[in-house]
């Protein structure tokens, strides 16, 4: 037995074991109120005619008014005299008159598309209980995440631990 034990201890059954270890934890808390906002688009006026065996005599269009939007001309179109088959589509879209001033908040314009979003609270107070909250979140001594809650309209609260271990 004796003659084996420097043959063991070659073979690696005596070597001690290293590893590094690493642990970390983070937590965060991320508390929002949305700004107010209101956002627009403008649609403009537009004219197009297309046909096939027609005749024109006098083209339609369309005028630009004082105020940005357009006026529609007639035109005077009439099937051409040898036409079997004819096609005729003439369009016209009003366009959306310039708004001198921009838009408040909550008030609707004359514009053809918009957004318009109040601004946030950071309190909302519930109707059915009558009591309030406000924007909060704490976080423990040991990464915890309590009273978390978000405030009134326009508001998030996101609230986030990770922890990892690393051994290698």
């Amino acid at each position: 037995m004796k003659k084996l034990l420097p043959i063991l201890m070659l073979a690696g059954f005596s070597s001690p074991a290293f590893a590094d270890i690493t642990h970390s934890i983070t937590s965060s808390i991320q508390l929002n109120v949305n700004a107010a906002g209101t956002q627009v688009e403008r649609i403009g006026s537009t004219y197009s005619v297309s046909g096939t065996n027609i005749d024109v005599t006098t083209l339609g269009g369309m005028t630009a008014d004082t105020d940005g939007t357009a006026s529609f001309a007639d035109g005077t179109y009439a099937v051409a005299t040898d036409a079997t088959t004819w096609a005729f589509t003439e369009n016209f879209t009003v366009g959306d008159a310039i708004d001198s001033s921009g838009p408040s908040v909550g008030d609707v314009s004359n514009y053809s598309n918009q957004t318009s979003t109040a601004a946030g609270s950071h309190t909302f107070t519930d109707t059915t209980t009558n009591q309030t909250s406000e924007l909060a979140g704490t976080i423990d001594s040991v990464g915890g995440i309590s009273d978390l809650s978000a405030g009134g309209a326009g508001t998030s609260a996101i609230g986030q631990v990770v922890t990892s271990l690393t051994i290698q």
